[in-house]
């Protein structure tokens, strides 16, 4: 249905309005992190209803979602508009998530 690393918003739930990636798909659910409340090790489980692709960004590369840290990274730069790219996500500047 989704494929992984598909950058997706959630529309319902708690976690409504914010930007998660797929990390795989389960008995009619799709499994989704976003490194903070939900690690990629731990992903929640969504139903495919409650949320919807983002459309204009390409799936995260395979790399995105080896650790929470990197996940992050990747989200908050979609969310300020910038696209993956891999100058800007692998330096070493840090980015801060409150």
């Amino acid at each position: 249905m989704y494929e992984i690393g598909t950058v997706v918003k959630s529309l319902r739930g708690r976690d409504a309005g914010k930007l998660l990636s797929v990390t795989g798909e389960t008995s009619g659910y799709i499994l989704v992190a976003d490194g903070k409340e939900r690690s990629v090790r731990r992903p929640k489980k969504k139903n495919p209803r409650h949320i919807a692709p983002v459309l204009d960004v390409p799936p995260l590369p395979p790399e995105a979602l080896r650790g929470d840290r990197q996940l992050r990274r990747h989200l908050f730069y979609i969310k300020q508009g910038i696209l993956p790219d891999e100058r800007k996500l692998t330096d070493n500047a840090e980015v801060r998530h409150d």
